[in-house]
């Protein structure tokens, strides 16, 4: 490599990690060896700069490129505003087992099981959510009415009440094997979670604390998102492939929730 195409890849390294803050890493693909079947090189912000490292067996590249400025200043995280859920909340009444029943197929154990309640002025179903070893740390909600301007804008809401990683385990008599499925919505974490232990990530992201918690409890995970977010799909496995034994990506025409059983054991389970 010469002096012009070290000074690229030394540009492309900060680049990549100018959002990093102090302490936090990712992985890129290595510019000096130049593979692109996986992400090896390990950049690391420091106080002072940034360490790299590629963990290629035929990859020399590491080095710390000290900050021009000098010492950065230690980014603090912003702190905690727990959301309250202040919706009044019943059992559901006959009509919205049946939605449920006929829109996902949902079944009453299911229903019961998961503590799924409603906002009858809301018109909005209400789940709790349940952290990795059950502490519930919040609420999830979704819009079920007819008004399509709700609809089309803020169907979910979500109520966070306790700090960690905000990621929901729906009870499954699948939990606490190797391999889970990450899903974007609770309804269908519920659903994925009659064949295979699962998880809601409310959202389509997956940050560095989610992924050391999923990776601390299963050595495979399954990221089943929407077609649409197929480059946040890559990125993530690109970034998170190394601390996982597997990290399989499965991009969905249909919502896990709208499958039937036969079509998630196929298309996301495998």
């Amino acid at each position: 490599m010469n002096k012009q195409e070290y000074q690229l890849a030394i540009s492309d390294i900060k680049e990549e990690a100018i959002d990093l803050d102090v302490g936090d890493n990712l992985l890129m693909y290595c510019p000096f060896c130049g593979a692109t079947h996986e992400a090896k090189l390990s950049i690391t912000r420091k106080a002072d700069g940034l360490l790299y490292n590629c963990y290629r067996g035929t990859c020399s590249a590491r080095e710390f490129i000290p900050s021009v400025a000098g010492a950065m200043p230690v980014v603090k995280k912003s702190k905690f505003k727990p959301r309250k859920l202040w919706m009044n909340t019943t059992s559901l009444p006959p009509e919205v087992v049946m939605f449920l029943e006929d829109s996902y197929g949902f079944t009453q154990e299911e229903i019961e099981t998961n503590g799924i309640k409603y906002a009858p002025e809301q018109e909005r179903l209400v789940f709790p959510l349940y952290g990795v070893f059950g502490r519930p740390f919040g609420h999830s909600t979704k819009y079920i009415g007819q008004d399509e301007s709700i609809r089309g804008t803020v169907k979910g809401l979500h109520y966070i009440e306790e700090e960690g990683t905000s990621l929901h385990y729906p009870v499954s008599k699948h939990s606490g094997k190797d391999k889970i499925v990450a899903v974007e919505d609770v309804l269908s974490s519920i659903k994925v979670a009659r064949h295979c232990a699962s998880v809601a990530l409310l959202g389509t992201n997956i940050s560095e604390e989610q992924a050391r918690e999923l990776a601390g409890q299963y050595k495979e995970i399954i990221l089943a998102l929407d077609n649409d977010a197929i480059n946040k799909a890559f990125m993530l496995r690109s970034k998170y492939s190394l601390i996982f034994r597997n990290f399989s990506v499965r991009l969905l025409v249909k919502d896990p929730k709208s499958m039937t059983n036969q079509e998630i054991l196929e298309e996301i389970v495998g």
